[in-house]
Parts: structure tokens; C-alpha cells; sequence
């Protein structure tokens, strides 16, 4: 056969079977072919807008509900900013720094302000224990909620508890733990980013209870920071007295060990040096002098001895030698005056020179006396260096024991200054912290007290309505996407041709009059309206058939179909009706022995039937009825009370197809659905070519494989299929481009 796609339009000459061509095409086929270009998906929303538009109205009818259910919240804001330019309680070292990590980090002041210590205290102070917005056993309990219908079927399921009853106090006790996590739900704290601001906010019913548990909230947030600085001064402030005898102990303690190891080994200190030590500088200082000392004698006494006998120039320093020599120089001038005057041996003379000799035995006694008390001075030097030396030796000795015992002194010394510093250091910050005991500052302060709202925050009704219809919209699309993607009935041609590989030769329109259920005028359709597009594609169907053999154009075309319902007797009335229009000489033969239904579309009664031709009974000529509007001859049926297979497998089924066919230029033979009965499996294999007729939009795709695959078995040659009743109208709407999307576009080129 040769493959049509659409009217007018040949292919090459090929057979097509559907195992040999269509099943293997089905295991690559996703159901129905569909392009993924926006303005298709735009298409395929719109042709279902009914959807779109219902499940947008239901998603905001449930949210206009929903929030008419819900009672209106206001919001009320407040914020506090965390001042860490103000002064630490503790600052000190590590070990404050341990004992309160991170005061200032904003963090952990928000969880803080979420703790239920400090909800309680809030709680307490605005007896929101007695508010019903919070304490739900305060509310009038509802008629009938779904806790309590399903309470029963929750006890059976989890058993019998094992839990003791509670108490008065413990029942109290959880309904205020479930006031404070209700006022929780209703609190809100979010750092304000790149800053050391806490923003507060709070929901609540009432616009002036928001505001209040707002500002109750940074107050308490306050008033916790300044307690626990309170707190935490007076826990250090003990710590520190409770340390500060320890360390007065240790001090006294350490300097008390300090005197009695120095006054044991005798170690004192005399301007920062110990005594042997600076006896020991001074002996050495005394030793130096002493050998410089003993030096000099030596160097004078050696040079006295150098010059004994030279005379008492060198004891002139002394006043009796002074006067000695004094006198011995005015001898000499007088011996000298006498000498010249008279002479040697002159008594005067005499007198003088003896006067002279004895002043100078007596500087000679003198000098013997001054020489002999330099050595005795030499050797008191000697005496006194060696004594020196002596004692120097034994305090060196002292003084080594002593640096000894020193280094033992220094720990002690050493471990008793470190004791006083550290006692000195707790002292002064023990002053510090009694003094800040009396300072309650907090290192937060409120920035922005709450006022009470005017308007309700939730819910807030245009976001949500704006939601809504987003939601309904998505949920519309996904319902649309998934029906269609569901859908398992076919729509185009393209459709049809790729799922079953057999050539799609046309699409025939869906009548108005059919559609609104009525019946009268359909048949005659083509014939009453020769110029509109219902015609036409009839018109184009037959133009297809003809050259679907350019040799050997078919004579005798079944049409059949899946299911009962999908228009073949009005395909193939139609089709033959309007052959007949254009000349030829055509045969209608009606072959559903089950249910004939062509006499009546045509509006005859004849005499005999094509089951008494089949039996032979009577002629084929006498069967033959002339259709009223055309030249077209009718071969009509009746039902059978016996099943008709044996007739029509017949070899006289067989003569009176080939006279048939000899007489006329198209035989068109109108047979019962496929998937109902086999009639068509021995019809089929009779004719020249088979028509499949597929209902638009309602015949399943599976059905329509489970048929094919049955003509298939009997190796029917199909010449093409056809799609009926299509829906023109919402055809173009999904824009397929095939012949049904221009009839539907483009319908005043037609007269209806």
C-alpha cells in the first residue's frame, strides 16, 4: 500500500502490517508524541484550561477558607542592643574569662531571650497563666475535633500506660510548661545582621497584649543580664575572699621560711650584699692598700740601702736633719772665713772643724736611727698584708659556703615575692569587685520599645491569595501535564502513525449535530453540505485511496474499527457517497450481519438482504437498493439468528466480492468492530485495501494495539487508518499542525 500522512499527499509504495511495522515501533514510542517547545506546553494548558481554572479555584476557595478559620495575629516589635563598650564584671586572666564565656556574643543572647527560664518570668509577670489565647484549657472545649474522635483509636494503638497517675502539683506543673511553650511559639528573636542589635517580636491576638509581652521580653532581658552580673560579681567576690586567706597565709608562710634560713645560716644582707661577702670586698680592698703600702717601704728601704754611706740628702724631710745640715752648712762657711783669715791650725780652727765633725755623727746617728725604722715599717707591712691575706683566705672560704646556701634562700625568696604579687593582684581586684557589687549595670539595653500594631500580621491575606493562585496555577499545570501525560487516547494523526508505523490518511470532523446528541441530517451531511470541511475530508480521503496504488488503484476497501461508536458506517457511507458524487459508479455493502445499521442511515427498506444473496436465496442484483441523494447502489443486511462466520468465510462470500468488484469502480464493505467479533479477520484478507477507523480522543491506544495485532496475525494488508469525530475546535487549540489544526484555523475557507 502506499503511505499517506495527510490528504493530497502520496508516499512511496510500501506494505505495512502491524507486527512487521507498528509493534516494533510501539517498545520506542512513549504513547503519543509530543513536542517540548513552551508554546506547545502554553497549548496543551489552554486546551485543558478547565482544569487550570478548576484546581485554581479550589486551591484559593480552600485558602480564603482556611483563613477565615484562622484567628488574625498582630505583631508587635521590639529590640535591645548589646553594648560591649561598657565595662566587663570580670576581665582578668583566663580564669574569668572561663568562668562567663562569650557574654557579649550576640548569639547566645538570643538563645537567652528563647530560653523558658526567662518566657517564665515573662509568663509570671503578665499572667499569661490565666490568658486563654495560651493556657488552652481555659478555652471552651469545641463540639467535636478530630483529637477527640481519634483519641480512642490512639489509646488502643499505643496500649495501656504504664505511667502513673499524676498528681494535683504535676498536672499544674505541665499546663504551665504548656503555657510557656505556647508563648514561645508566639516569639520570634533574630539578630539584625552587621550589628549587635536583637530584634523581638511577638504574636498575639490582642494588638496591646503583643506589645506588652514584647516589651516584657526586653525588659527581662535586661533585668537578666544585670542579675546575672549581680550573681556572677558576688559568686566571684566570695571566690576571691575566700582565696585571698589562703594567699595571706601562703605570704606570711614564704617570708616567714625566708628569715628563719637566713638568721639559721647567718645569711643577711647589708645594701643588698650578705655580711662575709662584704667583709670579704672590704679585705680585699684593706689587702690592695696594704700590699701598695708594703711596695712603697720595700722600694724605699732598697734604695736606702742602695745609698747608705752616701749621705742624709735622702732624710731631708726631716726637721732635725733639716737643722742639722742647716748648721753644718754655716760650720762650713765659718771654716771657710777662718781658714782664710788664720789659717790652718788656728785654735778657731780647730775648734770649728770639731764643731763640724760632731753635727755630723750626730746626722749620721740620725739617718742610722730614720733607715732602721723604715725596715721595721717594712715589716709591719709584711706583717699586716699576710694577716690580710690570711683573713681573706677564711672568709672566701665563708663566703662560698654562704653563696651555696643562698641559692636556696633566692627559691624561697623568689617563691615568697610571687605569693605577695598574686595575693596583692586578688587583693586589688577583691576591692574591685566589692565596689562593682554596688554598680547593677547590664551590658544590653532596650533601643526600640514595642507599640501596639494596627493591623494584623497574619495571615497576611494578599500573600497568601498571591500564593494561592501560584499554588493553584502549579497544581492546575501538574494536573494537566499528568492527565495528559495519562491520556491514552489519540489526538493526530502523527499520533496514530507513530504508534502504529501504519500511514494516517486523514481526520474526519466531529458534526455539531452529534455533539448536541441529535442524529438527524448527519448521514446526509456530505451530501447536504458539499462545500464544507466535512466533505472535504472525505474528498481527500478518497483522493488517497485512489493513488495509494498508482497502477492498481483499490477496488474494494473495507473499513472497520476497534470498538462499536467510532463512526465506520458514517465513514463509510459518507466515503462511497461521495465517490458517487463525482461520477463513478460505487457499491455499498453492509457486512455487520450483528448489527446493520446502513439501511436505516440511509432511509430504505429493501426487499432482500446480502445474507440471502450469501445463502443463495436470490440474486446479488436483487439486492441492490438505490440510495435517494446519490447514485450510490446499497447491499444492506439484517441480523442474523445464526452466527454469521460460516457465510462470510464462504466461497460464495468470495464469488459475490469478485462480481461486485467486476461491476462497479469501488466497492466499500462495512464490517462489525474488530475487537467485538473475527468477522473482519476473514473480510479483510478479501479485499484490496482495509481502512482503520479510530475515534478521536476516546478509543485507547491499547485496544487499538490489541486489533492491529489481531488483523496482523491473518496478515491483513492495512491501507491506512483514519481518525473520526474529531473536535476541530479543541484540535487547533493544542496547534498539532496537521489537516485537523487548519480546518479548525482556517474555517471560513469551508460553508457549513
Amino acid at each position: 500500500m502506499t503511505e499517506i500522512s495527510r490528504p493530497n499527499v502520496a508516499r512511496p509504495d510500501t506494505v505495512h502490517s502491524p507486527l512487521e511495522g507498528g509493534l516494533a515501533r510501539l517498545q520506542t514510542s512513549a504513547g503519543f508524541v509530543s513536542d517540548l517547545d513552551l508554546q506547545r506546553q502554553i497549548r496543551i494548558l489552554w486546551a485543558r484550561r478547565n482544569t487550570l481554572f478548576l484546581c485554581l479555584v479550589l486551591v484559593m476557595a480552600l485558602t480564603w477558607g482556611a483563613m477565615s478559620l484562622v484567628t488574625p495575629l498582630y505583631s508587635a516589635h521590639a529590640a535591645v542592643m548589646i553594648d560591649n563598650r561598657k565595662m566587663r564584671i570580670i576581665d582578668f586572666k583566663d580564669m574569668v574569662a572561663q568562668m562567663q564565656p562569650g557574654l557579649i556574643q550576640v548569639g547566645s543572647e538570643v538563645e537567652v531571650i528563647r530560653s523558658r527560664a526567662l518566657a517564665q518570668r515573662v509568663a509570671e509577670r503578665l499572667r499569661l497563666y490565666d490568658d486563654p489565647e495560651f493556657n488552652a484549657a481555659l478555652r471552651p472545649a469545641p463540639r467535636f475535633s478530630l483529637g477527640t474522635a481519634l483519641g480512642p483509636v490512639f489509646r488502643l494503638l499505643g496500649g495501656p500506660s504504664t505511667q502513673p497517675p499524676l498528681t494535683e502539683a504535676e498536672r499544674a506543673e505541665r499546663q504551665r510548661a504548656r503555657v510557656i511553650s505556647a508563648l514561645l511559639a508566639r516569639l520570634e528573636v533574630r539578630p539584625v545582621p552587621q550589628s549587635m542589635v536583637i530584634q523581638i517580636s511577638v504574636r498575639s491576638a490582642e494588638s496591646r497584649k503583643a506589645s506588652a509581652i514584647a516589651n516584657a521580653f526586653a525588659d527581662g532581658f535586661v533585668m537578666d543580664q544585670i542579675e546575672s552580673r549581680f550573681e556572677v560579681t558576688k559568686q566571684v567576690s566570695g571566690w576571691l575572699n575566700s582565696r585571698l586567706e589562703g594567699l595571706r597565709d601562703q605570704v606570711v608562710a614564704s617570708e616567714r621560711a625566708v628569715e628563719s634560713y637566713r638568721s639559721t645560716h647567718g645569711l643577711f644582707e647589708n645594701k643588698g650584699l650578705l655580711g662575709a661577702q662584704q667583709q670579704l670586698t672590704e679585705l680585699n680592698s684593706q689587702l690592695i692598700t696594704a700590699q701598695a703600702n708594703r711596695a712603697a717601704v720595700e722600694a724605699k728601704v732598697a734604695h736606702l740601702e742602695s745609698l747608705k754611706g752616701a749621705g742624709a740628702d735622702e732624710f731631708l724631710d726631716s726637721p732635725l736633719i733639716q737643722r742639722l745640715k742647716e748648721q753644718e752648712e754655716q760650720l762650713s762657711r765659718d771654716i771657710a772665713d777662718i781658714s782664710t783669715r788664720y789659717g790652718e791650725k788656728h785654735p778657731a780652727m780647730i775648734k770649728a772643724l770639731a764643731a763640724r765633725q760632731e753635727l755630723r755623727d750626730k746626722i749620721r746617728i740620725e739617718v742610722e736611727r730614720l733607715s732602721q725604722g723604715e725596715r721595721g715599717e717594712l715589716t709591719v707591712a709584711r706583717t699586716r698584708e699576710a694577716a690580710l691575706r690570711d683573713q681573706i683566705r677564711r672568709l672566701e672560704e665563708t663566703v662560698l659556703t654562704q653563696n651555696q646556701l643562698s641559692i636556696k634562700l633566692h627559691d624561697l625568696e623568689r617563691e615568697a615575692q610571687s605569693n605577695r604579687v598574686l595575693y596583692e593582684a586578688f587583693l586589688n581586684r577583691s576591692k574591685e569587685t566589692s565596689q562593682e557589687e554596688d554598680i547593677r549595670q547590664a551590658d544590653a539595653r532596650v533601643i526600640s520599645r514595642a507599640e501596639p500594631p494596627e493591623r494584623p500580621s497574619s495571615p497576611n491575606r494578599p500573600a497568601l491569595m498571591a500564593g494561592a493562585v501560584i499554588a493553584g496555577l502549579m497544581l492546575g499545570a501538574v494536573m494537566v501535564f499528568l492527565r495528559e501525560h495519562l491520556d491514552r487516547a489519540l489526538r493526530t494523526p502523527e499520533q496514530l502513525e507513530a504508534m502504529t508505523g501504519i500511514p494516517a490518511i486523514g481526520m474526519i470532523q466531529l458534526l455539531k449535530s452529534s455533539r448536541r446528541g441529535k442524529t438527524a441530517g448527519i448521514n446526509s451531511y456530505v451530501v447536504d453540505h458539499p462545500h464544507s470541511s466535512f466533505a472535504e475530508s472525505f474528498r481527500g480521503l478518497w483522493v488517497s485511496l485512489k493513488h495509494a496504488k498508482r497502477d492498481q488503484p483499490p477496488r474494494l476497501v473495507v473499513v472497520t474499527s476497534s470498538l462499536p461508536g467510532e463512526g465506520k458506517s458514517l465513514t463509510s457511507l459518507s466515503l462511497t457517497r461521495t465517490v458517487a458524487g463525482l461520477g463513478a459508479r460505487v457499491a455499498l455493502v453492509d457486512c455487520d450481519l450483528r448489527r446493520p445499521t446502513l439501511a436505516r442511515m440511509v432511509g430504505v427498506e429493501p426487499a432482500r438482504y446480502f445474507d440471502e444473496a450469501l445463502s443463495g436465496a436470490c440474486p446479488l442484483a436483487d439486492v441492490a437498493v438505490r440510495d435517494p441523494l446519490t447514485e450510490l447502489d446499497l447491499y444492506a443486511s439484517r441480523v442474523l439468528s445464526r452466527p454469521p462466520l460460516e457465510l462470510l468465510n464462504s466461497q460464495r462470500m468470495t464469488d459475490l466480492l469478485e462480481e461486485l468488484r467486476a461491476d462497479y469502480d469501488l466497492v466499500v464493505v462495512d464490517t462489525p468492530p474488530a475487537m467485538a467479533v473475527s468477522d473482519v479477520q476473514i473480510i479483510a484478507q478479501k479485499a484490496d485495501a482495509v481502512l482503520f477507523v479510530v475515534r478521536w480522543e476516546k478509543t485507547p491506544k491499547d485496544v487499538v494495539r490489541s486489533v492491529l495485532r489481531t488483523l496482523g496475525d491473518v496478515r491483513v494488508s492495512i491501507a491506512g487508518t483514519l481518525l473520526t469525530q474529531v473536535n476541530l475546535a479543541r484540535h487547533a487549540r493544542y496547534g498539532y499542525g496537521d489537516s485537523g489544526y487548519y480546518y479548525g484555523k482556517y474555517k471560513s475557507y469551508y460553508t457549513d
